[in-house]
């Protein structure tokens, strides 16, 4: 609501939520915020797929609840959206904090499409919460509900080839990340492994490729387990986030700070 871009609609699903949130979202008088609940659980692909299909908009941006989207975000992924026809999907640098306001560093992604999709098996630095893409591009492509966990991973991998992404290296939201879970971990490793094995063995028929993607995340997932239990997470896991520097730490405090007092 405190975006410099204004012509926005707000799409809320309420997936079987238990606490105030339906009475939190009620509490704002805005017409451009949509809420819609039908008491059910059915996970965030089926609800991002029902999203899709409610918005009517030219483009569809995504975060999560818990996330804070900066001012400028919709305003800079509309002018670079609309200055590149050619780009599908764009994402940004994300600033990584936990609750009580602690900053733990910023996440920072690759600008083109080339470097983004480099490494498809080690997966796409397009950081979920941050995309925006043409409303056409989500239509003709919606998430698989089968990709528990990597969701956004599975979507990327299927359309890399005949798509086009970017990122704006500026951060342009605050993502939440109050630890590292070791059995989500575990999780979203093994469905991560079974599409990724589905995509190189089925769809492309590469089964030798399709073999080294599981192996490489196994690895992967070996190690997050030592970060984790180790208690090192940030300084093993460090493409989960670096150091922010002054300058940034002030600009996040001060935009954190804008938004809370804004809260109804």
């Amino acid at each position: 609501m405190n975006q410099t871009y204004t012509n926005w609609e707000m799409i809320i699903i309420d997936d079987g939520s238990t606490d105030d949130t339906l009475y939190i979202i009620k509490e704002f008088k805005d017409s451009r915020i949509r809420l819609f609940s039908d008491g059910k659980n059915c996970g965030l692909s089926t609800r991002l797929n029902e999203a899709v299909l409610l918005s009517k908009g030219k483009y569809f941006a995504r975060m999560d609840a818990d996330d804070f989207a900066f001012p400028e975000r919709l305003s800079r992924q509309f002018e670079f959206l609309s200055d590149n026809p050619k780009i599908d999907l764009v994402g940004s640098s994300a600033i990584v904090f936990k609750n009580q306001n602690e900053l733990i560093g910023i996440r920072n992604v690759p600008k083109s499409h080339e470097l983004i999709c480099s490494k498809p098996n080690q997966g796409f630095a397009l950081i979920h919460p941050t995309w925006m893409g043409r409303m056409k591009w989500f239509i003709n492509n919606p998430y698989n509900e089968q990709a528990v966990l990597c969701e956004d991973q599975d979507l990327l991998l299927r359309n890399y080839g005949k798509s086009c992404y970017a990122n704006i290296e500026e951060p342009l939201l605050g993502y939440r990340e109050n630890g590292l879970c070791l059995k989500k971990m575990f999780k979203t490793r093994w469905s991560w492994g079974k599409r990724l094995f589905s995509f190189w063995e089925c769809i492309k028929q590469r089964p030798g490729y399709a073999f080294g993607a599981v192996v490489k995340q196994a690895l992967k997932a070996i190690l997050d387990a030592v970060a984790i239990i180790s208690g090192l997470q940030y300084m093993v896991l460090r493409h989960r986030a670096v150091p922010i520097d002054s300058k940034q730490s002030s600009t996040f405090t001060r935009i954190y700070d804008c938004i809370v007092k804004t809260r109804v």
